[in-house]
């Protein structure tokens, strides 16, 4: 896994968020050790545009996902880092102080990366029962 933990994945999903619109590859190397990140295009060779795009489009997919669970919340990321309203513009139209935004974004942050770890993990069960159930139905079909 790209992340050792949790914590760390949290600090490059907040990254790959704040890296949104730059034509650069800064924040996209731990996503790419990511089984889960491969469904979304996401593959070392790519050019730094497509690179950035497939990250940019799992980001979008998890945000869709926080979105049914958390509207509010998913919209607070798509409005800072994909409209890039300051954080000062959101909190004054949401009418709430610039520390209860705060925490908002971080929830949302800690719910994106609850999703993607979770996807993970699941994904790299899937594999692992993949390759066992392989080499169980080598060694059963073999004569005896």
């Amino acid at each position: 896994m790209g992340a050792k933990s949790k914590s760390q994945l949290r600090k490059h999903v907040f990254n790959a968020f704040r890296n949104w619109y730059l034509p650069s590859r800064a924040g996209t190397e731990p996503f790419l050790e990511l089984e889960i990140a491969q469904h979304y295009g996401l593959k070392r060779r790519m050019r730094l545009v497509d690179t950035r795009m497939a990250l940019n489009q799992m980001l979008n997919a998890y945000l869709d996902q926080l979105a049914r669970l958390q509207p509010q919340l998913s919209r607070i990321l798509i409005r800072r880092y994909i409209n890039q309203e300051t954080m000062g513009e959101i909190c004054y139209q949401l009418k709430v102080s610039q520390e209860t935004g705060n925490r908002w974004q971080a929830k949302a942050i800690e719910y994106v990366t609850e999703l993607i770890w979770d996807d993970e993990l699941l994904e790299q069960s899937v594999k692992r029962r993949g390759r066992r159930s392989k080499r169980n139905s080598t060694t059963s079909s073999k004569p005896l």
